[in-house]
């Protein structure tokens, strides 16, 4: 159900039948609060606007508001005003839900981990941060200005992410590492949650086992003139940023504008190398001291919601998003040699642009067939670009991609007295425009192969899909869900003077259908039990099927039109544990069985192993099916409120992954743990964190080189450990101010499958005013 968060996101105004809960001192309303009442079965979740349905209650019924960070409430009903002020609790706990059971989304599904950004729990300086802040996200870097996330062995295009309930993942995503959620500006977001049980029927195409589901900041309707500023200092990179937001509102509309840009200087490593590889990261080329060239880079976002009330059962939300960096280095490229020198001259991403514009419609129409119907309408441009010049050549390659994306839907939700279904259909077209050419020092330009089929692509998508969610007893739900999927991919091939194929045009067609279950128990007061079984699925895009590529002018990849999907049985157990609202204790056990798991292996075109591709013979290879791929794992967290001031928490993961043959699989991340300790007093609050990673032996690296084995030492990616310091103080009722050490100890690390060594010891400040 890929349009969950769509369903809860513009609920009209029932003043007879909803409430708005809203923080008492900052008037910001508050997300994911429960509401139930002890006298009935029926409970309800606050929406992203604070809005939360009390129709099933009864009229002259007690009800009690809960949340994580705020203290709980009872209010008499019907209640004078739509308004409830909640008052928060003496520290900032990010909301994390751990409970595996994938409810509604009018109930707000459930993830394994939801995270409410707040902006002063940590500095994060992009979205690959902030995941990884969980301890739940693993994420891989080659360059500066992105990551690439992992959850439970899924990356790049097997891990889906969607903001505000359109997929990013796209026609050319790739499957070895992917940047894009470098796009998401952390400033922008209201939530982040991790979805694993239905994700693909929730959400579709890519969510073989999970998904990364990202919510922008909405407009609040009745709300005074709000804004906020931030600035933000690193000095391990030498980054500055500035983040404006500002809410305003009139009788039937509201608005919110948002806008920022960051500026990030060369990257300093660790000096400390406790690993004992005295010049691993030190290229001589790009390394001078600690510092790292070619990191720098600069970006700048843009964000606009309109939202607008028709009448007492109809609005509309209008949001524009764009995005746009400098040129992008690819850090482990220029730190190649050959022949004893420098391989590359030049080697960068192209400005990277993302422009986002989705129009909304929600009707509550009370019907027979539905309570709320969403029509939703979206476009999406990307643009991406790769320039490199080889040493001792005379011309500069340059490739460009032009993706345009278009999206339909429509959603209905039906609740009714002991199950609540939803369901609905959706298209999506995806265009790629694939360009190519060779360029001289003096200006001249010639002709140049493409990285996708030359004569154009195109993705046709649709897909329907229903799920429900029973209510068995007061101890037990079940959720049942399934989608159907069509896929239609074509590509053509025009005549390029270097190689050819024995196709002209490629068409690939393929009718996916998934499903999910899942039980949740509660044994008793303390215990509740998830047991969870469901499907996933992954079209071949683009850039699987059509793509030619050479990644370290050793092979190249060229097309193999007869891909088919990548399907995914996955079976996944958990158990919750919470006492006395002071320890709560979440332990998931998964198993991911991939069936036709798509992998890179040798092959030939007309005969031959080898091909002419940039000016080299390379090992011809092709993405292939393989017969299956297995990976499993645990993921475990505890949090530990000791008392008003003293907070503990931890989070730690496991992940194994092999194919049929016992190989490797990449993707596949060590054992990582975060633990926290946080201690508030007063209007301040002191953080102390640990992250640990387990080493990456070299026996454990995927054949195929995706994960970089190059980039790590001859025995792997060594283990290693940070700790960070944070101080929060909150100056005045407008003024924050956050200080922190990152890397204490200085120690010299690269992330499992990166190409460039992480920061060093790392100075940040942070300033932020509301007016």
């Amino acid at each position: 159900m890929k349009y969950l968060i769509v369903l809860i996101f513009l609920p009209h105004i029932i003043y007879s039948q909803s409430l708005i809960l809203v923080d008492s001192i900052t008037g910001i309303p508050v997300e994911n609060a429960s509401v139930y009442s002890k006298n009935s079965d029926v409970g309800s979740v606050s929406d992203v606007n604070g809005r939360v349905e009390i129709f099933n209650f009864n009229e002259f019924e007690t009800i009690t508001i809960q949340h994580v960070t705020y203290n709980s409430k009872k209010i008499k009903l019907p209640h004078s005003g739509i308004k409830v002020l909640l008052s928060p609790k003496s520290f900032i706990l990010p909301t994390v839900t751990l409970n595996n059971n994938q409810k509604l989304l009018t109930s707000s599904i459930k993830s394994i981990i939801r995270k409410k950004v707040f902006l002063l729990e940590s500095i994060e300086g992009n979205s690959s941060d902030l995941m990884e802040n969980t301890g739940f996200v693993s994420v891989q870097k080659s360059q500066s200005g992105g990551g690439s996330p992992n959850f439970r062995g899924m990356e790049a295009n097997r891990l889906l992410i969607v903001v505000d309930g359109r997929s990013l993942n796209n026609a050319i995503s790739r499957s070895g590492h992917l940047q894009i959620s470098s796009t998401i500006n952390p400033f922008f977001l209201n939530d982040f949650s991790v979805y694993s049980g239905p994700s693909a029927v929730a959400f579709g195409d890519g969510a073989m086992g999970s998904a990364l589901v990202f919510n922008t900041i909405s407009p609040i309707l009745n709300v005074q003139h709000k804004i906020l500023t931030t600035q933000t200092y690193e000095s391990s990179s030498n980054t500055v940023a500035l983040n404006y937001k500002s809410h305003y509102s009139k009788k039937n509309s509201a608005h919110v504008s948002a806008f920022s840009i960051k500026s990030v200087g060369n990257l300093k490593m660790g000096g400390n190398r406790i690993h004992g590889y005295e010049d691993w990261g030190k290229e001589n080329i790009s390394v001078i001291g600690n510092e790292q060239l070619y990191t720098n880079y600069y970006s700048y976002d843009f964000l606009h919601k309109s939202y607008l009330t028709l009448n007492n059962r109809s609005s509309f939300l209008i949001n524009t998003q764009y995005y746009n960096s400098s040129k992008i280095n690819r850090f482990d490229k220029l730190n190649d040699f050959s022949n004893g020198d420098r391989k590359y001259l030049e080697w960068y991403y192209g400005p990277q642009k993302r422009f986002f514009q989705s129009f909304k419609y929600q009707n509550k129409l009370h019907s027979i067939l539905c309570d709320t119907l969403v029509l939703d309408f979206s476009f999406q441009n990307v643009k991406e670009s790769r320039h490199y010049k080889k040493n001792n050549t005379l011309l500069k390659s340059n490739r460009y991609e032009n993706l345009n994306i278009f999206d339909a839907g429509i959603d209905l939700k039906k609740h009714l007295t002991r199950f609540e279904l939803v369901y609905g259909i959706g298209l999506r077209k995806q265009n790629v425009n694939s360009t190519a050419n060779l360029e001289s020092a003096d200006g001249l330009f010639f002709e140049n192969t493409t990285r996708y089929p030359n004569g154009g692509s195109l993705i046709n998508n649709s897909f329907l899909y229903t799920q429900i969610n029973f209510v068995i007893s007061k101890k037990h739900e079940l959720n049942i869900g399934g989608r159907g999927d069509y896929n239609d991919l074509s590509a053509e091939f025009i005549e390029n003077g270097v190689y050819s194929f024995p196709y002209s045009a490629i068409n690939n067609k393929n009718l996916s259908f998934v499903f999910s279950s899942t039980l949740k128990s509660k044994i008793s007061s303390n215990f509740i039990t998830n047991c969870s079984f469901y499907s996933g699925y992954r079209n071949p895009n683009i850039d699987d099927i059509g793509k030619v590529f050479s990644k370290n002018d050793k092979t190249v990849i060229i097309p193999n039109p007869e891909l088919k999907p990548e399907k995914s049985n996955n079976i996944e157990a958990g158990l919750v544990y919470s006492f006395r609202k002071k320890l709560h204790f979440n332990i998931q056990f998964f198993n991911s069985y991939i069936i036709n798991a798509i992998k890179r292996s040798n092959s030939s075109l007309n005969g031959d192993t080898m091909l002419l591709y940039d000016g080299l013979m390379t090992r011809i290879q092709m993405n292939k099916n393989i017969a299956s791929a297995n990976i499993y794992g645990v993921n475990f967290m505890w949090i530990y409120n000791l008392n008003k001031k003293w907070l503990f928490k931890s989070a730690c993961n496991y992940v194994k992954g092999i194919d049929n043959e016992n190989i490797p699989l990449s993707h596949i991340p060590p054992l990582n743990l975060k633990l926290d300790a946080k201690y508030s007093f007063k209007n301040q609050y002191v953080l102390l964190n640990l992250k640990y990673t387990a080493w990456k032996y070299e026996n454990e690296y995927d054949l195929a080189g995706v994960d970089n084995l190059e980039e790590a030492t001859v025995d792997g990616n060594p283990s290693w450990h940070t700790i960070n310091l944070y101080y929060n103080n909150k100056l005045t009722r407008s003024i924050d101010v956050i200080i922190g050490v990152e890397n204490i100890m200085d120690v010299h690390y690269k992330h499992f499958g990166s190409g460039l060594s992480s920061s060093g010891r790392n100075f940040t400040v942070s300033l932020q005013s509301k007016l």
